[in-house]
């Protein structure tokens, strides 16, 4: 069975590279406590979110969210 045959999934990118580390590791803090309490809509939304956080030149973080119907055994 196919539910979907393709399904487009924005990436989020968000550069804290400028910021020092306190205030980086700050907004890395809040942007993970928004995606955990994220209320996905059933009916149209992707149940998976995608973040990219630029940490610096070289170092990035990718955010992974999914609802649980999608990311449970």
């Amino acid at each position: 069975m196919t539910v979907f045959e393709s399904i487009k999934i924005e990436i989020t990118e968000k550069d804290f590279s400028n910021l020092d580390s306190e205030e980086r590791q700050k907004r890395i803090k809040d942007y993970l406590t928004g995606d955990a309490h994220y209320v996905f809509d059933l009916i149209k939304d992707p149940l998976l979110k995608i973040g990219l956080l630029k940490l610096s030149d070289n170092q990035h973080q990718l955010v992974i969210t999914g609802h649980h119907i999608v990311c449970d055994g």
